[in-house]
């Protein structure tokens, strides 16, 4: 039997006479809509109740949510922190879904304030959302970005949450993802920016909530549990969330409780809910295993073609090396912008590139990067001495399109390079030809040799070496076929053009 207690600290509610110290907290939207009623008015919705979890800043805070019982206008909440929250709801109608919101950066914002007021840049940035997820600008509680997505959850059925959070200099960008168990993934609903002073995930804590707010709502019970909760530090440490000290609002009602459950705690509100528990209660018990498969740990986001068509998921992992999370989800934007482009560039009949693009950072890896199939390992160490490198990520996102299986080496880093230095970053480095270089070293003097075979002798070439790779067709002898000389002494006259030292 696992061991649990309670510990019995002093009572701990959220006054109405001391908002401020409730929004530097948690920025809890209830507390701005749940102000203190008259002793002689009967409630208008059942009490709001909390569990909070202590623990470190941290870029993962991911939480187990099962609902036991409900009612319409119920709102679920599985991983609350200060700029934000994420849980599930059930709609006033009956309908189902999955609510992840992150607010606008003035924490002091009028609660009644118009979202379509707000300047565009005190707003949060959509980053990213599911073409079946719904996002938009909420007000009246704050102001903010809101993402919604239609999910028909169960009564007992155990749903999982998990938000990243991805430091900017003064912004971060927090994500959501919610588990598919029968697709065994996360989904990734969306990635809202906003700015932070560079905060993480602080003040973490979970919910139920009333919104009906029409009367009869406050007769009608809410229970849920909350279970296997954890938070990732910034160091990269888990923390198992085993402590939660459980607190209300204001609303004069005391058909609430709290407590522990299996592998972790229960919060009730309304109907016939007897109290048991003191406000300001603290239980504490054994960690539970950490999770698996273990939340995203970086970035993830969407490739489209110029139509708007999804080309790829792009997802970045840097789990094994923390402090380059903003690096790499930098670099996974990029991914996103110039994998349609490649793919343009590098277009051949009959060939699709791959769906799921993998970027892993290794603290461990000695050389800078490599690509093997549809993943690519970069070396964190090189990314820490050269962050301006982001030219190397666009060759290896190149051998990703190109897919090839097998063929000549030089040529296939020539087209990477040939991509880099001719259409991502073009004219910013330079390249020396000596007596003993050759276009067998593949990379720069490589690709530049076929920019200049694609300028002065056939504007095909690099298209047709790239349609005969993926064919396992390649031969030297399309050089002669296609420039009209054979393939060295091409060389000798690039060379020549170019000059020797």
């Amino acid at each position: 039997m696992r061991r649990a207690f309670a510990i019995h600290d002093s009572p701990v509610t959220i006054h109405e006479s001391k908002p401020a110290d409730f929004m530097s907290l948690t920025r809890l939207h209830v507390a701005l809509l749940f102000l203190a009623l008259p002793l002689h008015a009967a409630p208008q919705a059942a009490r709001s109740v909390h569990l909070r979890w202590p623990a470190p800043a941290a870029d993962i805070f991911y939480n187990e949510l099962t609902v036991e019982q409900s009612v319409p206008g119920s709102y679920f909440m599985a991983c609350g922190f200060r700029h934000g929250y994420f849980g599930m709801q059930e709609l006033g109608d009956g309908r189902k879904i999955v609510l992840f919101s992150v607010w606008d950066p003035d924490l002091s914002a009028d609660p009644k304030a118009l979202a379509d007021k707000v300047p565009a840049e005190n707003r949060a940035e959509v980053l990213h959302h599911d073409p079946d997820v719904v996002a938009k600008r909420f007000g009246g509680e704050g102001t903010g970005a809101q993402s919604m997505w239609d999910y028909p959850w169960k009564i007992g059925e155990t749903c999982r949450f998990s938000v990243r959070a991805t430091v900017e200099g003064q912004k971060t960008a927090f994500a959501a993802f919610f588990w598919l168990a029968a697709e065994n993934r996360w989904k990734h609903l969306a990635t809202f920016r906003t700015t932070t002073k560079g905060e993480s995930l602080r003040d973490l804590y979970s919910f139920i909530e009333d919104f009906r707010r029409d009367g009869k709502s406050a007769t009608e019970v809410r229970r849920a549990r909350f279970t296997r909760g954890w938070a990732r530090s910034m160091a990269g440490d888990w923390t198992a969330l085993h402590r939660a000290m459980f607190t209300a609002d204001d609303t004069p009602t005391d058909n609430i409780d709290a407590g522990f459950a299996e592998d972790g705690y229960f919060l009730a509100t309304g109907g016939e809910i007897k109290n048991r528990t003191q406000l300001g209660m603290t239980f504490v018990r054994e960690p539970v295993p950490v999770p698996r498969p273990l939340p995203p740990a970086s970035w993830q986001g969407e490739a489209k073609t110029a139509a708007g068509e999804a080309l790829a998921t792009i997802a970045v992992d840097t789990s094994k090396a923390p402090d380059v999370a903003a690096w790499g989800a930098k670099a996974g934007e990029l991914c996103a912008v110039w994998y349609p482009k490649i793919h343009e560039l590098l277009k051949s009949d009959g060939f699709t590139p791959p769906k799921n693009v993998r970027l892993v950072f290794d603290p461990a890896m000695k050389g800078v990067a490599h690509t093997s199939g549809a993943a690519i390992t970069i070396s964190a160490a090189w990314v820490r001495a050269q962050p301006d490198d982001w030219g190397m990520v666009v060759h290896e996102l190149t051998h990703v399109v190109q897919g090839y299986t097998g063929g000549e080496f030089w040529v296939t880093e020539a087209i990477a390079e040939y991509i880099r230095d001719g259409h991502f970053e073009p004219g910013v480095r330079k390249f020396e030809i000596s007596e003993k270089s050759s276009y067998k070293e593949g990379y720069r003097i490589a690709g530049s040799f076929l920019r200049w075979l694609e300028e002065q002798k056939n504007p095909a070439i690099v298209a047709t070496l790239n349609a005969a790779l993926r064919r396992g067709a390649y031969q030297p002898a399309i050089f002669k076929e296609m420039c009209g000389a054979e393939l060295d002494e091409l060389w000798k006259e690039f060379a020549s053009a170019y000059g020797r030292k």
